[in-house]
């Protein structure tokens, strides 16, 4: 079967009526099932757009983060969900399957400053884990 990762791995079908799940991209990947081939970082203020779009049309029960790319990505969309005061679960990629780096260390560091004081759960890998220590 194929493996679902990512975004298309979370953002499934709710199972109960006038629920939605809602997305915002924030980085792209080139990868297969050998590595990662490379990262692209959405810009800060197209988030920052695809969330308000979002928080503008509906009242959203929770949110949870994926692979962030650049400190000024994980500065936009914590500036965006702590104005939001829902429930965030944290899941910080940073490092791949495979063991390759996503991000960059100055980007580990803002994980580690600006989003985990809003975490009310943290799903880090092993070795996202180590890096958050």
């Amino acid at each position: 079967g194929v493996q679902r990762i990512g975004r298309h791995a979370v953002v499934g079908s709710p199972s109960r009526p006038r629920r939605f799940a809602c997305s915002a991209v924030t980085a792209l990947t080139a990868q297969n099932t050998k590595g990662v081939h490379g990262v692209h970082g959405v810009p800060p203020d197209f988030i920052e757009a695809q969330l308000d779009a979002v928080f503008d049309d509906l009242a959203p029960a929770a949110a949870k983060t994926g692979m962030l790319a650049t400190p000024d990505v994980v500065a936009a969309v914590a500036d965006r969900l702590a104005a939001a005061r829902v429930p965030l679960v944290v899941d910080p990629v940073m490092v791949s399957a495979h063991g390759d780096a996503l991000v960059e260390p100055d980007t580990v560091a803002a994980i580690r400053e600006r989003l985990l004081p809003l975490a009310a759960v943290l799903t880090p890998n092993a070795r996202e884990a180590g890096l958050l220590l």
